[in-house]
């Protein structure tokens, strides 16, 4: 791996987290019944595959954004080293988050 995917993984790593303790929030709009929608920036392929937001389900793509699977796709990281770096931090093998911002994660 080279610096700069290293330094992609280190950010969604962040984000992972960030978005998993609700401190920052995916990209986008709710329409005039209340159902959210990614913005451009935040759409990607691996959304086409989630169902669209109904009454039923108004945050269905909400939810999907803050997920390992869609923050790997909007880094341009490969999911499989996403979810081994935040598995070495909930595990204590890494250092840079405090415990508090990880036990705040459902592990």
């Amino acid at each position: 791996m080279n610096d700069n995917y290293d330094q992609r993984v280190s950010r969604a790593v962040q984000e992972y987290f960030s978005r998993q303790n609700r401190e920052s929030h995916p990209e986008g709009n709710f329409d005039n019944k209340a159902r959210w929608y990614p913005c451009e920036g935040e759409e990607r392929g691996c959304c086409s595959n989630i169902r669209r937001p109904s009454a039923a389900y108004p945050y269905s793509l909400m939810l999907h954004c803050r997920t390992m699977k869609h923050i790997a796709n909007l880094y341009g990281v490969n999911y499989i080293d996403l979810k081994r770096e935040v598995s070495l931090i909930r595990r204590g093998f890494r250092v840079g988050y405090s415990r508090t911002e990880v036990s705040r994660i459902d592990i």
